[in-house]
C-alpha cells in the first residue's frame, strides 16, 4: 500500500508540475490530499482500522479533480469516489462518483441522506443542481434522482440551505433544511431537519460546537430522542490531526466509540 501511495502522490506531483509550466501565473496549480486511519468497532463486537485516501489536484480558476480511496482488507486501496470538473465563468461543472448533493450534520443517524451514483452537477452562485444516473456506464441519459440545495446568508455568520431530492423511479421527494452559524458567545450551534413528503417520515440533528469539542442530540418521528454523541478533534503540527468520537443509542443503550488520526498536505 506504501508504494502504491507513493506511486499517486508521484503521478499527481509530475502532472502538478507539467501543468503548472503549461498555465499562467495566475492560475498555480494546486494538490492536496489527506490520510485518515480510523478505529471502531465492528459488526463482529471486535475493533478495525479503516484507511481512506484522498487527493485534490486543480488549476485555479480554470479546472479541478479529485480521487479517493479506501484500503480494503487485502490492504490494497480501492477507488471510492472520483470527479473531474471546470469552472465556467458563471457556473461550476463537475462529473463522477461523487457523493450527494445533500445537507449535512455530524451523527447523521436518523436525517435522510439519498444516495446518489455517478452525477453530473452544476453550481451557479449559491445553488447547486446534481442529476444523478442510473448506470452511467450503460446509458448516461437515463437518470435515477435530481437534487438540488441553496444556500443564503440570514445574518452575519448565519447561513440557511434548503435541499430537495426528487427519485425518477419511486417518483418520491425529500426535503432538507440546515442552518449554521448560530453564535451561542461561548460556542456555535447548528441543525438539520429532512422530511419525506410521501413516507411523512422526518428526522433532525442538533449541533453544539466550541474549539475542537462538538456535541449532537438527534432523533426520528418513531423516537424523538435517538442518539447523543460527541466528539474532539486536536491538531497537531505540521497537518497531523487526532480525533475521538463517543456516541450513544437511547434504544439499545449501546456506547460507540472511535478514535482517529488523520495527516492533510
Amino acid at each position: 500500500m506504501k508504494n502504491t501511495i507513493l506511486s499517486i502522490v508521484a503521478v499527481f506531483s509530475t502532472a502538478g508540475y507539467t501543468m503548472a509550466e503549461e498555465a499562467a501565473v495566475a492560475n498555480p496549480v494546486t494538490l492536496t490530499g489527506e490520510i485518515k486511519t480510523t478505529i471502531a468497532e465492528t459488526a463482529a463486537d471486535k475493533y478495525g482500522a479503516t484507511t481512506t485516501f484522498g487527493l485534490d489536484v486543480g488549476v485555479t480558476g480554470i479546472a479541478f479533480g479529485g480521487l479517493d480511496f479506501a484500503v480494503g482488507s487485502d490492504d490494497k486501496l480501492a477507488l471510492d469516489e472520483w470527479h473531474i470538473g471546470a469552472n465556467l465563468g458563471l457556473a461550476t461543472v463537475s462529473y463522477g462518483d461523487q457523493g450527494n448533493n445533500w445537507i449535512g450534520a455530524e451523527g447523521e443517524q436518523t436525517i435522510a441522506d439519498p444516495a446518489m451514483g455517478d452525477s453530473l452537477k452544476v453550481s451557479v452562485g449559491d445553488a447547486t443542481v446534481a442529476l444523478g444516473m442510473t448506470d452511467a456506464t450503460a446509458d448516461v441519459t437515463d437518470l435515477s434522482n435530481v437534487q438540488a440545495t441553496y444556500t443564503m446568508g440570514v445574518a452575519d455568520d448565519l447561513s440557511l440551505t434548503g435541499a430537495v431530492d426528487y427519485n425518477l423511479d419511486s417518483e418520491t421527494t425529500i426535503l432538507g433544511a440546515s442552518l449554521g452559524g448560530v453564535d451561542l458567545g461561548v460556542a456555535t450551534a447548528s441543525g438539520a431537519f429532512t422530511y419525506g413528503l410521501d413516507s411523512e417520515a422526518w428526522g433532525y440533528e442538533g449541533v453544539v460546537a466550541t474549539g475542537g469539542l462538538t456535541a449532537y442530540l438527534n432523533g426520528d418521528n418513531v423516537e424523538t430522542l435517538q442518539n447523543i454523541g460527541g466528539g474532539y478533534d486536536m491538531t497537531i503540527a505540521g497537518g497531523l490531526e487526532l480525533g475521538a468520537d463517543l456516541s450513544y443509542n437511547m434504544n439499545s443503550e449501546e456506547f460507540k466509540p472511535s478514535v482517529s488520526a488523520s495527516f492533510s498536505f
